[in-house]
């Protein structure tokens, strides 16, 4: 299923279906009526032509000739507050990413509120810790050029 297909699916309650070529606009809807138990307002038909391709193997030697397969889709608009549980899965775990992200935010503002939970960090003075190291020379002395003013 397309993106295009999901978005019809959401926005208008148009689902596509892959049809045989054979099938009519009456049977496609008894058959999505039946096998889903909605009831549905419109069918529309697109087909699409099958494309001619031709493989060219060992310069010219072996030469394929096919088609793709010709693709019949149906539009199949059902009733007003009806849908298809065809992502209903997927409905189900954005659900569940919304439930999580507003806990991660909840958590994250009541750490932000409560002051008492902070560690405070304290700064330890050594006598033995370690100095600075040296800063390395400049470039140009170091690989033997610009050395001598600014050339």
């Amino acid at each position: 299923m397309s993106e295009k297909a999901y978005a019809l699916s959401e926005e208008r309650r148009t689902f596509v279906f892959d049809v045989p070529s054979n099938a009519t606009k009456q049977a496609i809807a008894g058959a999505v009526a039946s096998q889903y138990r909605v009831s549905v307002t419109s069918v529309r038909i697109a087909s699409t032509a099958s494309k001619s391709h031709r493989i060219v193997k060992r310069r010219g030697q072996n030469s394929y000739s096919g088609q793709s397969a010709g693709v019949r889709k149906a539009y199949v608009r059902v009733a007003e507050g009806e849908s298809i549980p065809i992502f209903a899965a997927v409905k189900e775990e954005e659900e569940k990413e919304a439930k999580l992200a507003e806990k991660a935010a909840k958590k994250a503002e009541k750490a932000e509120k409560s002051p008492a939970t902070e560690v405070k960090e304290t700064k330890t003075t050594d006598s033995k810790a370690p100095a600075k190291p040296a800063k390395p020379e400049s470039r140009g002395r170091r690989f033997g050029f610009m050395h001598r003013g600014n050339r």
